[in-house]
């Protein structure tokens, strides 16, 4: 039997941005690494492909395309 876990650590990369350690969910555990990022997104995470990330407050502060 194979055991494996992924844990996915967030932190928000937006500037300026004040945050509270406990404000929202920045860390998500899964099987797979495709399935924490896709809870993560489901809680208004932004994850870009260059590994930065902005978080549920500050996206939506600001609009990214």
């Amino acid at each position: 039997m194979i055991v494996g876990g992924y844990i996915l650590h967030l932190y928000c990369d937006k500037e300026n941005g004040a945050h509270v350690a406990n404000e929202f969910p920045h860390e998500y555990a899964s099987e797979f690494g495709s399935n924490a990022r896709k809870h993560a997104k489901r809680d208004g995470w932004i994850l870009k492909r260059d590994g930065t990330a902005i978080c549920p407050k500050c996206s939506k502060l600001t609009c990214h395309k």
